[in-house]
């Protein structure tokens, strides 16, 4: 496996940590010039120099640019991410509840322009095209799954030090979703997927208020 990071330096003592020498670990590291005088302005980058750190990562493999653009597509996609605004979470648990909303999004209901289909119909994960309301209807399973209270218990950290505290919540059987299947055809895919993406699906603004509630991101 090869990891690439920028230079930040406590990702040299994260990566040792959780890796060791089973990973090929590069690290590039991009050299600005003078801050601007506006405020709020980046500097100008110059160049970018590619350091081998662990093991032997291979030089073309040696970029962040699918990790910055996973960056860019979670800021565009969540205002809670959106710098020097008001915007911002004011509990992690709602900011948890965004982030994993976002992700269950833009696997199974949003659909790619270079894959004509979902991230999860491309996997093989699942068969068709999902709606909000289906993301409600996992929720509703998962939360039926549920026996008892969730358990906490005391972690120690791997990375740093100190102490976290790892919540679980006990199930009465196996969780799988019926929503979950192997994918059928690819022609069927496709088809579905336009019809999403011309607007003859709908149903989804009162599931997504719904899933909205239930997740803690709105009171209405």
């Amino acid at each position: 496996m090869q990891l690439t990071s920028d230079g930040h330096r406590p990702y040299l003592t994260a990566v040792d940590t959780v890796f060791g020498n089973d990973v090929d670990y590069a690290m590039l590291h991009k050299i600005y010039g003078a801050s601007p005088e506006e405020r709020y302005s980046p500097a100008r980058c110059l160049g970018a120099e590619k350091r081998k750190m662990i093991g032997n990562p291979k030089t073309k493999h040696i970029s962040t640019s699918f990790a910055e653009r996973q960056n860019l597509t979670m800021r565009m996609h969540m205002r809670r991410f959106t710098r020097l605004t008001n915007a911002f979470s004011k509990k992690v648990e709602n900011h948890v509840a965004a982030v994993e909303l976002h992700t269950m999004f833009y696997n199974f209901v949003r659909v790619h322009q270079t894959l004509k289909v979902t991230p999860a119909m491309a996997a093989g994960v699942t068969d068709r095209l999902w709606d909000v309301a289906d993301l409600v209807q996992v929720l509703e399973d998962w939360e039926a799954l549920r026996e008892t209270e969730p358990q906490f218990e005391p972690e120690e950290n791997a990375i740093g030090g100190g102490w976290f505290v790892r919540v679980t919540f006990p199930r009465r059987r196996a969780s799988k979703c019926p929503l979950l299947s192997v994918s059928t055809s690819a022609r069927a895919h496709r088809a579905e997927a336009y019809r999403r993406s011309r607007g003859l699906l709908s149903g989804r603004g009162m599931a997504g208020r719904c899933l909205a509630r239930r997740l803690g991101l709105c009171r209405r």
